[in-house]
């Protein structure tokens, strides 16, 4: 890393971090975002695994040959889950009234 060290974390790192959270944020799929964040680490020599939560993101680095972790912590966002679901439309409304109840008609 050498030169590109801005106080305890390299420009690397923070980089590479930003870029967890703008990914994270836009709500890229949790297995996306790991895969990319591993790729662009190695390119830009900081190889590490990631680990994505709903509101966070770890991030394990290695620095100079040494370990690193850190999390990036991120605001959840109002995600609707079933929005969109394809069963969500076409599912069965329960039955309302005396017949739902077992009341003969």
């Amino acid at each position: 890393m050498g030169d590109s060290e801005v106080g305890s974390v390299s420009v690397e790192i923070r980089l590479l971090l930003g870029y967890a959270r703008a990914l994270h944020r836009a709500g890229a799929p949790t297995p996306r975002v790991e895969a990319l964040l591993a790729t662009v680490g190695r390119a830009i020599g900081v190889p590490g695994r990631f680990f994505g939560v709903p509101t966070a993101l770890i991030a394990s680095l290695e620095v100079d040959g040494r370990p690193e972790t850190h999390v990036v912590e991120v605001e959840g966002g109002d995600i609707d889950l079933g929005a969109g679901a394809p069963h969500a439309a076409s599912a069965p409304r329960p039955a309302r009234g005396p017949a739902a109840a077992g009341a003969a008609p």
